[in-house]
């Protein structure tokens, strides 16, 4: 195991080079217009670093912008949550733009264009870092100032970059492939069961049981792992990273018991995410959560097939049209989940689609595998060049 090769650069005061400040107050919703710089929020970086345009964005006009003394800040700035619960995420942003920024993000524009340096310094040094209460997540920009990166001349630092930026376009490329995999499978659910009009009938009668979670609150300790609304992702998959432990025993735990194959329905949601449908693929047995509504399926429905129908967009349509309750907490109760009618092609063709997602799946995790490796490289070599 070779040693790390010593430190020869200079450490310096992230505010000695680099100009640090908070963005702006949101505007009023009336002051944003069709044309000028984009306005970035806090809950927008997550999106606008999986690939989001910032055309998608609200915009600002030069005019309005004067008349409310906003600040625009210039490309290659970099951007990341400074207070609020967005700064426990720890994202970090490089403007390719101009643009107007929020108050709620910090906001360093380098003296120098080293913009990049900066961004593959913070993505390894989590500015998270620098919060002292989680329960009121905040960072002062003094704390961001007094900040010491290492420096070295400009031409090792462009070599750092461009290794980091290889590694990472890498990865950006093997996300693109799952992205691509997850298309193949809907398209070749359209492609099978599209064409024909297959004899529709109510959920309630395909499924052998219809069955809320538990209310019971979630622990650090239990028996069981919990799983809750945000263990389901957006596109139809379970997410194992953050869950909860809770003891249950007797018939409360039967009833909120799930097991390999069943479908898991997130009932109450914001409206644009209500419904989410995945399937339980595990040999461990585990326990919802009250938000969360199990299905189990007779022998003529699939529990794949099911859950690739209910994540269609047009069936997420009418699901989100269906749910009532306000904006941010839609709901949709298991009497009106039963009565949906759902086609039922023949139980071989169904079959038949299973082996193509399973197959899928082997690819997907071939994917998954490299995007892992290059998240360990990526880490071994921001840790040799930005470790404090």
């Amino acid at each position: 195991m070779t040693s790390k090769r010593p430190f020869v650069g200079e450490r310096v005061r992230l505010g000695d080079i680099a100009s640090v400040k908070a963005g702006n107050v949101a505007p009023k919703k009336e002051d944003f217009s069709e044309e000028g710089a984009p306005f970035i929020r806090a809950g927008s970086l997550s999106s606008l670093l999986r690939g989001e345009s910032l055309d998608s964005l609200e915009k600002l006009s030069d005019s309005v912008a004067q008349r409310l003394g906003m600040k625009l800040f210039p490309a290659g700035t970099v951007v990341f949550a400074k207070s609020g619960m967005s700064c426990l995420k720890g994202y970090v942003y490089t403007l390719p733009r101009d643009c107007y920024v929020v108050s709620h993000l910090a906001c360093i524009t380098p003296h120098t264009g080293f913009s990049k340096y900066l961004e593959h310094f913070f993505a390894y040094n989590k500015p998270n870092r620098l919060i002292q209460n989680p329960s009121f997540p905040s960072i002062k920009l003094s704390r961001i100032s007094d900040i010491e990166l290492p420096l070295l001349d400009r031409r090792s630092m462009d070599y750092q970059v461009t290794c980091l930026e290889l590694v990472q376009k890498q990865r950006h490329e093997a996300d693109a492939i799952e992205n691509k995999l997850d298309e193949l499978v809907k398209s070749r659910f359209v492609e099978m069961f599209g064409a024909e009009s297959w004899p529709s009938r109510p959920i309630h009668e395909l499924a052998t049981d219809i069955r809320y979670g538990t209310s019971k609150k979630a622990t650090n300790e239990g028996k069981y792992t919990y799983l809750r609304m945000n263990n389901m992702t957006d596109d139809g998959k379970l997410d194992f990273n953050d869950t909860k432990r809770i003891t249950l025993s007797g018939t409360e735990l039967e009833k909120c018991l799930v097991r390999n194959g069943d479908v898991l329905f997130n009932r109450t949601n914001s409206r644009e995410k209500v419904g989410k449908t995945a399937v339980f693929e595990s040999d461990q047995p585990m326990v919802i959560a009250g938000y969360i509504i199990r299905v189990r399926l007779s022998s003529e429905l699939r529990s794949r097939y099911f859950a690739a129908y209910m994540n269609l967009p047009h069936v997420k349509k009418m699901l989100q049209a269906m749910a009532k309750g306000a904006v941010h907490q839609a709901n949709i109760n298991a009497r009106q989940l039963g009565a949906i009618d759902i086609p039922v092609p023949p139980v071989p063709l169904q079959d038949e689609f299973i082996d193509f997602t399973r197959y899928i799946d082997k690819l997907r995790a071939e994917a998954q595998r490299q995007k892992q490796d290059l998240l360990s490289l990526y880490d071994s070599l921001a840790q040799e060049y930005f470790a404090m």
